[in-house]
């Protein structure tokens, strides 16, 4: 994923559209941590970028999420528990999983991102997993 990201990102950044918005990534997978999955690499770009294959990701109603600290290798146990959390509340996933990048590293070949949301030590990453949700019916 990290090639679809610098990829996407140095495109974006040669046409100077790119948004302050955090990039993200939607899952469309339940299994999303499984080797093949269906997966959009998501970069947020400025109104009217028309060089690029751009969609509006639909709001949601509800959304459940956890924002977390450090490395990605917690990302599976707190999706889990994200899960385990939608169980006891009578609630459903009610459309793909979204990871929302705040703090983060990248390679930067052919782009600059702002300081403020790069780190080389992965103990800093910000990320923020979203389900969105929908009472089970």
């Amino acid at each position: 994923m990290q090639t679809l990201f610098e990829r996407a990102e140095a495109d974006v950044a040669t046409a100077q559209r790119r948004s302050s918005a955090s990039p993200f990534t939607i899952f469309h997978d339940p299994d999303y941590r499984e080797t093949d999955v269906d997966v959009e690499v998501c970069i947020p770009v400025k109104e009217g970028t028309p060089r690029f294959a751009t969609r509006i990701v639909p709001a949601s109603g509800a959304m459940s999420c956890i924002t977390y600290r450090g490395s990605y290798e917690q990302t599976p146990l707190l999706y889990s528990q994200l899960l385990q959390w939608l169980d006891r509340s009578g609630m459903r996933m009610s459309g793909p999983l979204r990871e929302v990048y705040h703090r983060y590293g990248a390679d930067q070949i052919g782009y600059r991102l702002p300081a403020s949301v790069l780190t080389n030590d992965s103990a800093e990453y910000v990320t923020e997993l979203q389900a969105p949700v929908a009472p089970l019916a």
